[in-house]
């Protein structure tokens, strides 16, 4: 039998899942609150995960010495081996990631010790990753998308009402809609919930996040785009019950089998009837290059808009990650060079 690859959490050592919950402990400053405290729940899971899989690493190599303290195992030549084991697997940039969530966890499980060759080790490795590429931008707008979910809504909302498989189709017209027009991490998106961070005071739809929805830790509101406040309403009203039989739950997106949907299940979904819809499978982040992409492209004058849209601080930041338009520029800059060398060519020999 293979060894894991991951240790879940319930797996771990004892003392291991004790010093690491510690570091979560929410007392005040005299009842000894954990160093870790503040972070988010995303964090934790993802650092968590990193964790796993270190400690499956030790296992699987023989290092992990249960009754040695967790803070100990953390060594040059251990740290190295885990970076030799997990690249044979994933990419570098990967690799990279998990020994800065390891950086971070042993820092706070020994603030004390020294951690510089930690530190060194994880900046080198981090700095041999390639310059990031931009990955290619999506051969679909915002607006296909959106007009796409108008016509799917419409398509199936006679019979989103009676039939499982019709408020599935319905659910995921409205679900692509309210994507890209509120492009929301998948996580906020995914966990909205009625009454919650969906609420319909008298001027329609708003989507009301608190601090903990979002990932700079700043409350927004953002109103459903009137082109969507009927549909939501008639999904809510007429479609999820449906999808719910006879379960109860306040969350919005309701899978076919009357469960609340899963991060995988919305987005294994997402790129599903994307690749078959628009030939290429879309999944929740790319909605967020495609929107501040569109913006810029057709509405260059309020770009403005893109950080506020995305949930980011500064629009540098929306730019650095998200707006690909001058990339999109060049391309049919060449395009245009490419057309016009290939009319001349053809002129020439017509004349010739």
């Amino acid at each position: 039998m293979t060894a894991a690859l991951i240790l879940k959490s319930d797996d771990w050592p004892t003392l291991h899942r004790q010093r690491f919950d510690a570091m979560f402990a929410e007392g005040d400053i005299l009842d000894g609150r954990g160093l870790a405290y503040h972070w988010s729940t995303g964090s934790r899971r993802k650092r968590m995960q990193s964790y796993g899989h270190w400690l499956a690493f030790l296992r699987r190599t023989e290092r992990l010495d249960f009754r040695a303290d967790p803070a100990r195992l953390f060594s040059p030549e251990g740290v190295a081996a885990f970076v030799a084991d997990t690249e044979a697997r994933i990419s570098r940039k990967s690799t990279s990631m998990q020994v800065e969530d390891l950086l971070v966890i042993a820092r706070h499980l020994a603030p004390d010790e020294d951690w510089s060759w930690f530190k060194k080790l994880s900046h080198r490795l981090r700095n041999s990753v390639g310059p990031h590429q931009l990955k290619p931008r999506a051969g679909v707008s915002a607006r296909d998308l959106f007009e796409w979910s108008q016509q799917q809504m419409a398509k199936w909302r006679d019979e989103a009402s009676r039939r499982v498989s019709a408020a599935q189709r319905f659910r995921d017209g409205l679900s692509v809609g309210l994507l890209i027009a509120r492009p929301l991490r998948v996580r906020t998106f995914v966990n909205l919930s009625i009454g919650r961070q969906l609420q319909r005071p008298p001027s329609g739809f708003v989507l009301r996040l608190d601090a903990s929805d979002m990932k700079n830790r700043r409350a927004r509101e953002y109103p459903v785009p009137k082109q969507l406040n009927g549909s939501l309403a008639f999904y809510i009203s007429e479609v999820r019950p449906v999808l719910l039989r006879d379960a109860q739950s306040e969350r919005l997106w309701i899978s076919q089998s009357g469960c609340p949907m899963s991060i995988d299940s919305f987005t294994s979904n997402l790129a599903n009837l994307t690749k078959r819809e628009f030939d290429e499978a879309l999944r929740p982040h790319a909605f967020r290059r495609i929107a501040a992409t569109s913006i810029a492209i057709e509405d260059p004058e309020h770009v403005g808009i893109v950080a506020e849209l995305l949930g980011h601080t500064t629009l540098a930041m929306a730019e650095k990650h998200y707006n690909q338009a001058r990339g999109v520029e060049a391309i049919a800059t060449y395009q245009r060079l490419l057309q016009d060398m290939r009319s001349t060519h053809h002129a020439k020999r017509r004349s010739r």
